[in-house]
């Protein structure tokens, strides 16, 4: 076995990750990519959140970059999100075939253990499907974009927000995200739905390609989908209800398909995409509170959305309903959910609160912004969604450290910590139990 194969998938995850935004950076800084030039706390800031599909920026897509400039930034935005997607069913395929399963019970006969040409395949195949899925939303975005803008804008401006919008990124070159189209349910609902179809992760794919009947489906599948409903359906009413009547959000729509088209993008966006149709540092305390809990959720996992993953608060919360229900087993769907994966579940929420705790002091402590803007951008860079309420332009050099490192991982963390709880080896000395008293 070389050194190469020794070093973890995730270690060459961020490897990779690191050598696109170090070339990034590079590109960025060139003459020929932006207007009046950009410094390279800038232009690393910029390709930090490209590679890792956040979407937070200090600068303005828009306005300082060229054509040029534009293009890298769309082709860094590709490289991370496909690359997160790859990564992650390679990773799958490892743990499969260190821990003796099959991960064809997962990807039904999609990957095979200790079968390369297989993998290879795979990976070929989730390109092919995400090049598809863009064109397609490109298509779509075209239908309105071209008539408005002629041809060569309007074409270029579809695919940009399409490939950015279905790798999760969120940079726009409107120069105010889809703020001017906060009354145009025709883009909003197309966005949306580029954004929550990538979402839901390959897995949940490749199982629904196979799969046509809800009692067959992986108890995983049945999380995500379900999962996904309920964080469209059950903040929507909430989000209209406080937004309602505030003047510089829905308040200032004419009509009530407009109004809901505009509750819907917004309660969609901040788990995954990053988009921002109504002005973000305009809403009330109570509705950026709620988004931030999004944000802290995210996606699914084999996407590139970010957050903890649906299924893993999924599972936290099943253990606690079992909990006070005095059952030993976590159950849903009629199917027991692995005690390790609840231990998995919590250690994953407890590091990225730890985490977000740790990176709020610091920008709470150096940074001279508002608190609440500061706990914003933290959760939405840890959970590399990129919505702002402003903050992240007004950082010191400190303040978009401490962004990056949060941007970063956030990317790479998750899975990481992921493969090395699943590659655990169980311990050759055990204790005697003690008792603590809790609560």
């Amino acid at each position: 076995m070389s050194v190469w194969d020794r070093i973890p998938t995730p270690l060459k995850l961020a490897g990779f990750d690191l050598a696109f935004i170090a070339l990034g950076t590079a590109l960025l800084m060139m003459p020929f990519s932006s207007k009046a030039g950009l410094t390279l706390s800038e232009a690393s800031f910029t390709a930090m959140s490209a590679v890792t599909v956040t979407g937070l920026s200090v600068i303005s897509a828009a306005d300082d970059l060229t054509f040029i400039g534009q293009a890298i930034l769309l082709f860094l935005i590709q490289i991370g999100g496909v690359g997160l997607i790859v990564v992650t069913v390679a990773v799958l395929s490892a743990l499969g075939a260190r821990a003796g399963i099959d991960p064809r019970s997962l990807l039904k006969g999609d990957v095979g253990v200790g079968r390369r040409s297989r993998l290879v395949g795979m990976m070929r195949r989730v390109v092919k499907i995400v090049i598809l899925c863009e064109l397609a939303v490109a298509a779509l975005l075209a239908l309105a974009w071209v008539p408005e803008y002629g041809w060569a804008q309007g074409t270029w401006h579809a695919v940009f927000h399409a490939v950015s919008a279905f790798n999760h990124a969120g940079f726009d070159i409107f120069g105010n995200s889809l703020q001017d189209y906060r009354g145009s349910p025709y883009v909003l609902i197309v966005v949306s739905c580029a954004f929550i179809a990538s979402s839901l992760g390959f897995i949940v794919y490749a199982e629904l390609r196979t799969e046509r009947h809800w009692r067959l489906l992986s108890l995983h599948t049945k999380l995500m989908i379900s999962g996904t409903l309920i964080l469209l359906l059950v903040p929507l009413p909430v989000f209209a209800a406080l937004e309602w009547s505030n003047s510089e959000t829905l308040g200032g729509l004419d009509s009530f398909g407009d109004k809901l088209a505009a509750s819907w993008f917004a309660v969609a966006t901040p788990r995954t995409a990053g988009f921002a149709a109504l002005p973000t540092d305009e809403m009330r305390s109570g509705t950026s509170f709620l988004r931030s809990v999004l944000m802290f959720i995210g996606g699914g996992s084999g996407s590139t959305s970010g957050g903890v993953k649906i299924t893993t608060v999924a599972v936290v919360l099943l253990s606690a309903i079992a909990f006070y229900r005095k059952s030993d087993d976590v159950t849903v769907f009629k199917t027991a959910v692995a005690r390790g994966q609840v231990h998995k579940a919590v250690t994953l929420i407890v590091v990225t609160v730890l985490l977000y705790l740790l990176a709020t002091f610091l920008l709470l402590s150096t940074q001279d912004a508002a608190s609440e803007d500061l706990r914003y951008e933290a959760t939405s860079a840890l959970a590399t969604v990129g919505l702002s309420r402003g903050a992240t332009g007004e950082l010191d050099g400190f303040g978009r450290a401490v962004i990056m490192a949060l941007m970063f991982l956030g990317r790479v963390g998750p899975l990481t910590l992921g493969y090395l709880l699943a590659a655990q080896r169980p311990p050759l000395t055990r204790y005697p139990k003690g008792e603590i008293h809790l609560g």
